[in-house]
This record gives structure tokens, sequence and C-alpha cells, in this order.
């Protein structure tokens, strides 16, 4: 199982996101954008939250370079902005990614995801749910993802390729959580660079700050709030 280490810095507004966007432009040059849309799946019992997992189904690209990710979070930690959680991800196949495409089907599984090894050895979900057990989806999240590609050197670090997300998350069109803007590095060196990035940040005019909930976090809290509900699809 792959471990994820992910620094995760929340902006307060759009004005903020655009001064960040045009540094980032200045220095590394147009971002690869990624429009994402989010499914998170659960049993109706919320089966899986209980077990600290978390299953998405992820549809991504453009175009004839469209693509679906199936991904399963277990045991986040999230502390001072530093998510640590145990990650299992794949592509899913042509065929199957079709049906995602045209819309998340009414209920799905393991077997249906091609995920069957999630619950085999050490898979995230052993003997946590069965191979059969049916998956409905919980709430969706759209995401417009920046994708700059610098050095640690720019931050004031030792020199060496560094991924950088500049993300814009949206849960619907209701209520003061319908957006997200954040920066997302994931590096080993994730918590040495959050004091650089921060202090970059404040050259900027930019107050950050390192997030306390991860983004199906604060979906889950919306969910909780019938009057600011996401749409499957916003």
């Amino acid at each position: 199982m792959a471990t994820e280490i992910e620094l995760k810095l929340l902006l307060p507004d759009e004005l903020a996101h655009g001064l960040v966007r045009a540094a980032l432009d200045a220095v590394a040059g147009p971002a690869d954008v990624v429009e994402q849309l989010n499914y998170y799946l659960d049993t109706r019992d919320r089966r899986l939250q209980a077990h600290r997992c978390m299953v998405r189904v992820r549809v991504g690209g453009q175009g004839n370079e469209r693509w679906v990710k199936a991904t399963c979070k277990s045991n986040p930690k999230l502390h001072a902005g530093l998510m640590t959680v145990g990650e299992h991800e794949h592509r899913l196949p042509v065929e199957l990614a079709a049906l995602w495409l045209q819309g998340p089907p009414f209920r799905t599984n393991l077997t249906d995801l091609q995920a069957l090894a999630w619950t085999a050895d050490e898979g995230p979900l052993l003997r946590v749910l069965p191979d059969e057990a049916q998956l409905h989806v919980l709430g969706a999240m759209a995401t417009t993802r920046r994708i700059y590609r610098l050095d640690k050197a720019f931050f004031g670090a030792t020199p060496g390729p560094l991924t950088l997300e500049l993300d814009h998350a949206r849960f619907g069109d209701r209520g003061p959580d319908a957006n997200r803007y954040e920066i997302e590095v994931e590096h080993p060196d994730a918590a040495a660079l959050e004091p650089r990035i921060s202090a970059w940040l404040l050259e900027l005019g930019v107050h950050a700050w390192p997030a306390d909930e991860s983004k199906f976090g604060q979906m889950l809290r919306i969910l909780e709030k019938p009057e600011s509900l996401p749409r499957v699809g916003d």
C-alpha cells in the first residue's frame, strides 16, 4: 500500500487564488489544467467511514483524453495541514470507464470497480466490506486543478523537482462552503516546505493557513446540512 504525504494550505477566496495563479504562471509557465469530477461512495450504513476508509471514483481530462480512476484511502491523519494516508488507486479500463463517463451508476461494488485487491492480503478493506456489498454515491465534488512543476530551490529549499497543485473545488452552489481554494504539495519534504511556501504567499499578500479537514471531510460536513446538499454534477 502506498503512503501519501501531502501538504494542504487553504486560500481565503477567489482573489487570493488568482494572485497565486498569476505568480505561479510567471515562474513556471502556464499550468496543466485538469477538470475533475469526484464521486464519493459508501454503503447505506456508511460502513467505510466507520472503518476510516474512503472510496472515490474520479473522472478527469477533456475530450478524447478523459479517464476514470478508482481510489481507496485509509486511516487518514491530518495535522497542521499535513495529510498522511494509505492509498490504493488504479485506472478503470476503457469499457468500464465509459459507463462512468455517462454518469455514476445507481449502485456499484468492488467487482464493478475491478478493486477486489482492496479486500485481499493487506488491502485497506480487509474484513471491512465484502466484495458484493453495494456502494452508493454519497455526494460529488467538481475540481479545477492547475498543476505546476517547479524546483524546490524556488522556495529556498534544497534543489529538486516539485509538483504544486492549485485547486478550486466546488461542492454545489449553496452556503459558505460551496467553494474551496487550496494549494496541495505531495512530497516527502512537505512538512519542511510548509513555512517556506507560507512565507512566499505572504510576500504576495496572501494569508494561507493549514487545512484542518480534507475535501472529503468538508463534503461530509456539508451533507449534514440539508439546505446545502451538493448536486451531483455541480
